[in-house]
């Protein structure tokens, strides 16, 4: 008769954690304006998946959390923020993330002109690194 092993005792807050992280991925998807099947195409995962990490029933490998941090245009770690280190990707946003979108398919030359161009808007002054900026 097989023995089965009793399952490993969860780490206290797991279970909180894994909730928090599935509203993260929630938020930022629906700030992307996918839906499950569509986020599950796009990280190679399938949409039940998608569905077991929103509800916190099941944890994604890492691969699987860059995938979808990818696919969102996030960054990973802002799956892992609690309320008090950070925020969650807010769907109130949803410019931010379109301008995020954006930014990530242009060359370097454009995003240099455009820091460039919120540098001369902005009054709190220059953030661009020295060997960002253009030469004269």
């Amino acid at each position: 008769m097989k023995r089965h092993k009793p399952p490993l005792p969860l780490i206290p807050g797991a279970t909180e954690f894994r909730a928090r992280m599935g509203q993260r991925i929630r938020l930022a998807r629906h700030a992307m304006n996918y839906t499950q099947t569509q986020l599950a195409a796009r990280s190679g995962i399938s949409d039940n998946f998608v569905a077991h990490l929103e509800r916190g029933t099941r944890s994604p490998s890492l691969e699987t959390l860059i995938a979808i941090a990818n696919v969102l245009t996030v960054p990973v770690a802002d799956f892992f923020m609690s309320d008090k280190t950070g925020s969650a990707p807010s769907p109130e946003r949803p410019l931010v993330r379109a301008i995020h979108r954006l930014l990530a398919r242009m060359p370097d030359a454009r995003l240099r002109l455009i820091a460039e161009l919120l540098e001369a808007i902005d009054p709190r002054g220059p953030v661009l690194p020295p060997r960002y900026r253009r030469r004269s």
